[in-house]
């Protein structure tokens, strides 16, 4: 073995936390175990911020499926970062 190994879910589509050891063993039967590590799968709100676009605008009269399209506003997509 090289020595490098990776980490992978079982099912990666899935939002989740993982915590994990790493287990190290010597020439001689000796170990120690390292860790905990966390590895997070999806959106995880510590990397990724999502704020509502400056331009959005949430005022407005309520249309229903059908009805005229006159005074409706753009939609602004919300900022990642």
């Amino acid at each position: 073995m090289d020595g490098n190994f990776i980490v992978k879910p079982a099912d990666p589509s899935v939002h989740q936390q993982v915590t994990f050891y790493t287990k190290v063993s010597a020439y001689g039967g000796a170990t120690d175990f390292f860790g905990p590590f966390q590895l997070n799968i999806g959106c995880d709100p510590l990397s990724v911020s999502v704020t509502d676009n400056v331009a959005f605008s949430n005022s407005g009269e309520a249309k229903l499926v059908g009805d005229s399209v006159e005074s409706v506003y753009t939609y602004a997509h919300p900022v990642s970062t």
